[in-house]
């Protein structure tokens, strides 16, 4: 499953992750590059994308102007009654996700480890989550949000 946090754009029909190419000093805004990247699902369909070094995704170096769209979006889930955001696991176990609280009771009632301060997470299978959901919105460029896109869409919890 594919649960998304971050800025996002669809290109070419795909939502891509959008990552800012960092430089020495600012540059104007029409000269930003970003990095857009996926997974594809392990097959890139693109021939001017590149596998990149370290991380299993495919990606390609664009400028901000040659998007048309962008949105940030962050995905929730609702966890014996609370709710709390939700990650997929670094290291990619089929069915597992990382829950997070910023909220020290909603961590303390959930038994989840303090990994930071004021920041509370929690392993679990998918399977265990009551509702699954993404939350959209403008994203920080002056961008407009995909047309189409809802600013709020519930996500099927894959049964095991």
């Amino acid at each position: 499953m594919n649960l998304k946090t971050g800025t996002y754009t669809v290109y070419r029909t795909y939502h891509l992750l959008i990552n800012e190419e960092r430089t020495e000093a600012p540059i104007p805004e029409q000269e930003k590059k970003i990095m857009i990247s996926s997974n594809f699902n392990g097959e890139c369909p693109f021939e001017d994308f590149k596998k990149h070094s370290y991380e299993n995704i495919f990606c390609k170096s664009v400028f901000l102007n040659d998007l048309q769209n962008a949105y940030f979006v962050k995905t929730f889930g609702i966890y014996k009654n609370q709710k709390v955001e939700v990650f997929e696991l670094q290291n990619g176990i089929e069915g597992m996700l990382s829950i997070t609280t910023r909220d020290e009771k909603i961590g303390n009632a959930l038994k989840m480890s303090e990994v930071n301060v004021s920041w509370f997470m929690k392993d679990l299978n998918i399977a265990e989550l009551d509702k699954l959901w993404e939350e959209r919105s403008k994203s920080q460029y002056n961008l407009p949000m995909p047309e189409g896109l809802k600013e709020y869409e519930e996500l099927e919890i894959p049964k095991n």
